[in-house]
């Protein structure tokens, strides 16, 4: 029924409509495997409206466990916002801080570890949270194209270094016991 001519003479491309018959067979294979794909595609995606906190727990851990730091963060904030109050969402924080670090987004583990140490300065596993802090903000100092390119750290910015200092200063001075305080020495 269409005919589309080139300008070139020698070829002559003709668009003919096909039979009803045909075109109602076309259309009922393309629905078909449009609803298989579709069916197949949502077995594989976990639904988690229905899940518990241990559930919401569990899931974030096996990624974050297996070094999946977004997935981590994605279902440790799915977590919060579904059970903001108790051990779990305390313990999300954390791991979130965790995350953000080996990540490579200081800047993000910097600002969560500020918010938990305001939100839970009694907390019992305070001084990870301030560990996590002076890792990131000496991680902040260095980009990963400094790492790999191997930047004489003498031509870098001192103040993360010292920033960094200063807050394992402060890990040490108010948890002198802490398992982290060690390290923070070194």
């Amino acid at each position: 029924m269409f005919s589309t001519q080139r300008t070139d003479s020698s070829s002559i491309i003709h668009l003919v409509s096909a039979s009803p018959l045909h075109t109602l067979r076309l259309l009922f294979k393309v629905t078909l495997l449009f609803v298989v794909l579709l069916v197949v595609g949502c077995a594989s995606i976990e639904k988690p409206a229905n899940w518990t906190v241990e559930e919401f727990h569990a899931k974030a851990r096996a990624h974050l466990d297996a070094g999946e730091w977004e997935q981590a963060i994605d279902y440790y904030h799915q977590l919060e916002q579904r059970y903001p109050y108790g051990k779990y969402a305390e313990q999300s924080q954390l791991e979130v801080i965790y995350a953000y670090y080996r990540n490579y987004e200081p800047e993000l583990a910097i600002s969560s570890a500020d918010q938990f140490i305001r939100l839970y300065p009694t907390h019992p596993r305070i001084d990870y949270a301030y560990y996590l802090k002076a890792l990131s903000i000496f991680q902040s100092s260095t980009s990963l194209l400094d790492r790999l390119s191997r930047v004489d750290p003498s031509r870098q910015d001192l103040d993360p270094a010292r920033e960094s200092f200063e807050v394992f200063r402060a890990l040490i001075t108010l948890f002198p016991h802490s398992s982290y305080a060690g390290n923070a020495r070194q």
